[in-house]
């Protein structure tokens, strides 16, 4: 099983590959088209390859993708050219320092996948990091601004469910930050078996790969979770 480090910082074409078969009944696609994104100004946060930062960038007014890897930001800046989008920066950044984004300038913040690593028991900082991060998000956000952010609901299961490393995160999203929260079924499709152990099992390791050998299908069940709202 690949390490964080390896996957978010040189291994950004394999995790694009990855992704690129994942929400294969389009849950996600149409949460996002329907989101009021029209003439925003929008920040990605743990933007990665872009994957949420193209969606939205078509209706932004701006969009600031911000990651602590360079190499998956500028896999980000390349899909954004490809697809003629304008109006987007993208800035290297560890989110658990001040955000490079300008006092009340915002709109919608969006984290996708990202905050779960700063901020799940796992982390000793854990507590210290999201306090840091709602500060932050209270300070770039403009009143009556939108916080979206998406977490795994588990991946090669039959039902959602908080990896217990995360519950205590999630809990603080819901009471604390007042976020209302929401499911989504985000599951892969591969071509095949063995493209379905091949990157299913590199990025989320052993144990599902062999899930993925008795099962012999090329979907794998995968849940997001979705937590939104006004900071106040």
């Amino acid at each position: 099983m690949l390490n964080r480090d390896d996957i978010y910082e040189s291994v950004s074409a394999r995790y694009d590959e990855l992704i690129a078969y994942e929400d294969c009944e389009g849950e996600l696609a149409r949460y996002m088209a329907g989101l009021d994104l029209e003439g925003k100004d929008i920040a990605d946060l743990g933007a990665g390859t872009g994957r949420l930062t193209c969606l939205a960038a078509p209706k932004a007014r701006t969009v600031a993708a911000v990651d602590f890897a360079a190499d998956m930001l500028r896999a980000a800046a390349v899909k954004l050219e490809k697809a003629g989008l304008r109006h987007w920066t993208t800035r290297v950044a560890d989110l658990r320092q001040r955000l490079p984004l300008e006092d009340r300038s915002l709109d919608v913040v969006m984290a996708g996948w990202s905050l779960c690593y700063l901020c799940g028991s796992g982390n000793p900082d854990a507590k210290r990091n999201l306090d840091h991060l709602y500060g932050e998000l209270r300070r770039v956000l403009r009143p009556g601004g939108r916080v979206i952010i998406f977490e795994t609901l588990s991946t090669g299961v039959e039902a959602p469910a908080a990896p217990h490393f995360l519950e205590a995160y999630f809990r603080r999203l819901e009471h604390d930050w007042g976020l209302a929260s929401q499911v989504l079924y985000t599951g892969f499709r591969f071509e095949d078996k063995e493209q379905a152990k091949r990157l299913a099992g590199d990025f989320f390791g052993e144990a599902l790969r062999d899930k993925i050998e008795a099962w012999d299908s090329p979907v794998v069940p995968s849940w997001t979770g979705v937590w939104s709202g006004s900071l106040g």
